[in-house]
């Protein structure tokens, strides 16, 4: 506060006065005339006094109920380092309010937390979202009423087109993407239609068949699991000296299917000759509606978008053929072979931009899967000599496509000069399964299947693999689940998932109304007893309701009861795997959600 001429000012208890220190008269008025200068400058005043002006014998310190600077006056401030730089740092500390000062070291310490930051091959980024915050400030936040202030919060801005695209390449800036989906951002509109536009045009002209040379990263399913795909890149390395290939299924069951499609195709565009895309079942508007892959995109963009990514998954290719070293050539695909392909030759006249049929070659390269290994349990009503003549059998779990034998994939191998296929599609407890089909006299197993998502719809518990394909050994790696942000079943409000627990609760209530209005009967009038009759029948209603679930409930429990013997012997991955049957395979043929038109121009084979 300004003091009177010929008063002093107050100086805080805790820092000592400028002048306190030792130094010449002259030194002392020198000092006396800068820090006057500064808070004349600060303060936008002028420093000569006139008889109508309050004058100052010393610089005024603007204490704990000095006015706060706002960040214009901090600039200007900071214009005039010069003078400042020349003030003992006493002085200078006290120029700025002490509100302030807290409140700037308060934000400092929320908003620019010391994150653990480790190398990317594209930029430096941070693993671990969680800041440290300090205690003394947690009861006291500063811009943030949340609870839980040790997570922090999801990002609001759009990431806009111009930030997200180079301008001299108008190629993606790979890290600022990163960093901004690992935060839970959204793209602007403009911009992820931009993404997947050039995407698109770069993958449509691929063709069905991909030739890959080694060294190859292979990945298969990833079901959005964002954060584990960003963990296992950071394993297998950066992609400028190594080639990527996906084996498809990148989204539905996990809540991130869009963040992945998106970082994908910024690798794609970025190093369209190292990172290459294959089509899984899950790229298709079948199965994006029956699961949450639609849902996930009018929830986090609009229709439009979701459009868009339908016309990218008819464009991806369907195969790839690795070369390079010892091992001979492999082929590539999601799901395997079928009666209809008879050669490589057969995949390249597939015409693949259309929504995958339910049956023909282009079905099983998605949908297929080989038989399991010969065992009593599997195969009671077939001996293991039956079981070495398997051709191809009905793939009864999936409802379509088949079961592939070693009758079928090894003659395919032979006649395509193959030394195995290399496929996805399949969850399995340790990432990956080596299928010899019998075959013991083999260096390599026929087939091999990699699945990449760890901890599959958090709850089987299994491990992620990938593998890498070099010139002297394929080596199958695997890899653990990572920490992720968690959502309610369909992205719904907290509100509407609480709905069907409150409706019980309000059903208890009415039935214990109804008790005591009709105890109470005789003594009413006849309104009260016709709005009594309606409220019985409201509770008739909302019984039957409720009675309807709790019988599908117990029904469901006794099924469960009723395999829970045989499910004791059965591992956690085999306990899950036998109840998520339903979920892997196809939908009904038909099937789409009400209001939707699912062909959008293209030929649907249901």
């Amino acid at each position: 506060k300004k003091r009177k001429k010929g008063r002093k000012a107050a100086w805080p208890a805790s820092q000592s006065r400028p002048t306190d220190s030792p130094m010449t008269d002259a030194a002392a008025a020198t000092a006396q005339e800068q820090a006057t200068a500064a808070v004349t400058d600060l303060t936008g005043g002028s420093s000569s006094s006139s008889s109508d002006e309050e004058e100052y014998d010393e610089p005024v310190a603007l204490g704990d109920s000095g006015s706060a600077c706002t960040d214009f006056d901090l600039q200007r401030l900071s214009a005039s380092h010069k003078t400042v730089s020349n003030i003992a740092p006493s002085t200078a500390t006290m120029l700025l309010p002490r509100a302030y000062r807290i409140q700037q070291q308060q934000k400092q310490e929320l908003e620019e937390p010391k994150y653990p930051l480790v190398k990317s091959y594209s930029h430096t980024h941070a693993i671990d979202a969680r800041p440290e915050v300090n205690p003394k400030l947690a009861g006291k936040p500063v811009g943030d009423d949340r609870v839980v202030r040790s997570v922090p919060p999801p990002e609001t801005r759009l990431l806009e087109s111009n930030l997200l695209f180079c301008a001299d390449d108008n190629k993606p800036l790979i890290g600022l993407l990163r960093t901004h989906l690992f935060k839970e951002g959204r793209l602007e509109k403009k911009a992820a239609l931009q993404m997947i536009e050039m995407g698109t045009n770069i993958i449509s002209k691929e063709p069905n068949i991909l030739h890959i040379n080694t060294p190859v990263i292979t990945i298969g399913d990833l079901h959005g699991q964002f954060y584990d795909l960003l963990s296992m890149l950071d394993s297998a390395g950066p992609p400028t000296d190594q080639n990527y290939l996906f084996l498809g299924d990148y989204v539905d069951r996990g809540d991130f299917s869009t963040e992945i499609v998106l970082y994908l195709l910024a690798l794609k565009i970025t190093y369209p000759d190292r990172v290459f895309l294959l089509r899984g079942n899950h790229e298709s508007r079948l199965m994006c509606e029956y699961m949450t892959f639609l849902i996930e995109c009018e929830y986090k963009y609009d229709e439009e978008v979701y459009d868009a990514f339908m016309k990218l998954f008819d464009s991806l290719p369907l195969a790839a053929i690795l070369h390079g070293g010892q091992h001979g050539v492999s082929l590539c695909m999601h799901g395997g072979i079928g009666p209809d392909i008879k050669t490589i030759n057969d995949i390249a006249k597939i015409y693949r931009f259309v929504e995958p049929p339910s049956e023909g070659a282009l079905c099983d390269l998605l949908w297929s899967d080989p038989v399991n290994e010969w065992s009593v349990e599997d195969f009671e009503e077939i001996s293991k000599e039956d079981w070495f003549k398997i051709k191809y059998i009905d793939n009864i779990p999936r409802h379509t496509s088949f079961f592939y034998g070693r009758a079928a994939l090894e003659p395919f191998l032979k006649l395509n000069n193959l030394t195995c296929i290399i496929r996805g599609h399949q969850v399995q407890d340790a990432g990956f399964m080596r299928h010899f089909f019998g075959a013991k006299n083999r260096a390599l197993p026929m087939c091999y299947t990699v699945f990449s998502a760890p901890n599959y719809c958090d709850q089987y518990g299994n491990s992620g693999s990938y593998m890498k394909y070099t010139d002297t050994a394929i080596t199958l790696v695997p890899y653990k689940a990572s920490p992720h942000p968690y959502n309610l079943p369909d992205f719904i409000d907290c509100f509407t998932y609480s709905i069907p627990s409150l409706l019980e609760n309000i059903v208890v209530i009415l039935q214990k109304l109804v008790i005591q209005l009709k105890d109470a009967g005789p003594h009413m009038s006849e309104t009260e007893q016709l709005a009594d009759e309606q409220l019985k029948k409201k509770c008739i209603k909302l019984f039957a309701e409720t009675e309807k679930v709790r019988v599908k409930r117990e029904a469901i429990k006794r099924t469960v009861m009723a395999y829970s013997e045989k499910m004791e012997k059965l591992s956690r991955f085999q306990k899950v795997a036998q109840r998520d049957l339903a979920n892997e395979a196809q939908p009904p043929p038909g099937f789409y959600r009400a209001g939707r038109r699912p062909d959008r121009g293209h030929t649907l084979y249901v």
